[in-house]
């Protein structure tokens, strides 16, 4: 699953506009075991590098980043292969609290009403944990005889950085 994890990696970086794909890496532990519920899944993040890292105190690697998850997911209702996802903890301090959330609802729920129907992304709101979650699932029914769709995500995640990662830097 962790050469899965690198592979879809490697092809979202390629999906990426060249000036896209160079405010991007992935922190050097992973892929990586999630540690936090599912504990059979394999995580990847994705952050801005160091000096992308805009606004301030938005990006944190354990609580506001990108993610490709390969694994079933115990949350979903169906067979699920995995997920690409944007995932943030706003409640948390080390990523400006809820200083951002008003703003995430707003691109998000305008992101979602303009692609849901299109390439199955959906967005979650803040939970009481302060979790939100822009997030792809992808179902075994809908990919026969494969472990990940690393094609399929890929090409999703590229999608969500390409529309989200500026947006996300240019936040007051």
């Amino acid at each position: 699953m962790e050469k899965a994890a690198l592979e879809t990696y490697r092809k979202v970086c390629s999906f990426l506009a060249p000036n896209i794909a160079g405010k991007i890496e992935r922190p050097q532990q992973d892929p990586g075991i999630l540690r936090k519920g599912d504990h059979d899944r394999i995580r990847l993040r994705i952050l801005p590098v160091r000096s992308e890292m805009k606004p301030v105190h938005f990006w944190h690697r354990r609580a506001c980043y990108y993610e490709i998850l390969i694994g079933h997911c115990r949350t979903s209702p169906r067979l699920c292969l995995g997920a690409v996802q944007f995932f943030r903890y706003a409640n948390q301090g080390r990523c400006g609290g809820n200083k951002y959330t008003s703003d995430l609802i707003r691109i998000f729920e305008k992101l979602e009403s303009k692609c849901s129907a299109t390439n199955g992304f959906t967005f979650t709101t803040a939970s009481l944990d302060g979790k939100f979650h822009f997030q792809r699932y992808y179902y075994a029914k809908d990919f026969k005889g494969v472990l990940y769709p690393c094609d399929a995500a890929a090409k999703d995640l590229a999608w969500l950085i390409t529309e989200t990662l500026l947006t996300f830097q240019a936040l007051p």
